[in-house]
């Protein structure tokens, strides 16, 4: 149960109920990774199904292969005044206070561009990136030389009354530590070359987990 304060000067959300019920499997192996997450949510407003798993593969050489696949889908849906709920391509909304966001309401500056590994699991921005019908994405990973690696996103979105929209992006991930501080940086996605178009700095990502546990991984981690 979420109940927010009252404020003549902040447009808030209202408050809601959520019964949420997840499944959680990981089998967290240097060498093999694997997780599995399914999450089914019931409220007055809505329900929701989604399925999230994802594989990591570390070779001999040193070079990690990731993969990851996120399926999710409306079951029933009338809060559709505002985009609260809903699925997103880019930036998850933290309903449930779920996830480590530094910033959970900016819409501009440093703390917006902080990326989730969560939902579409995208890291190009899109005008349109939020999904009340269903959304599919698939994200891979890929390492070339150390901490320097390439992604790629493909996903699919629908919104209610309206056709399916597919996008994608690709870049440069520096993974500095693993789940800890990675930062991307676009270069091709379905907005063009990112890197040719004005204010680029601001269309850079970064994964950072300011727990104790990952910040441990990082002082005790071989860098090179």
């Amino acid at each position: 149960n979420v109940f927010r304060e009252k404020s003549p000067n902040v447009i808030s959300n209202p408050d809601y109920s959520i019964l949420n019920l997840r499944h959680i499997f990981v089998r967290n192996n240097t060498i093999d990774y694997l997780s599995a997450h399914t999450n089914i949510e019931l409220s007055n407003s809505f329900s929701k199904i989604q399925f999230s798993g994802e594989v990591r593969k570390l070779f001999p050489s040193g070079r990690q292969l990731s993969v990851r696949l996120f399926a999710g889908k409306f079951l029933w849906h009338n809060a559709l005044g505002n985009q609260f709920f809903d699925f997103n391509l880019n930036r998850p909304t933290d309903y449930l206070f779920q996830y480590r966001y530094l910033g959970r309401s900016e819409t501009a500056g440093i703390y917006s561009q902080q990326f989730i590994p969560a939902e579409g699991g995208f890291k190009s921005i899109f005008a349109q990136s939020s999904a009340n019908d269903y959304m599919a994405s698939l994200n891979l990973s890929i390492g070339v030389w150390k901490w320097l690696e390439l992604y790629s996103d493909i996903g699919v979105l629908k919104n209610l009354n309206f056709n399916a929209n597919a996008y994608f992006d690709s870049g440069i991930k520096l993974n500095l530590s693993p789940d800890y501080l990675e930062i991307y940086l676009p270069v091709l996605s379905s907005n063009g070359f990112e890197f040719t178009q004005p204010k680029f700095a601001a269309k850079i990502r970064f994964n950072l987990d300011p727990s104790l546990r990952s910040l441990n991984k990082l002082f005790t981690r071989k860098w090179f």
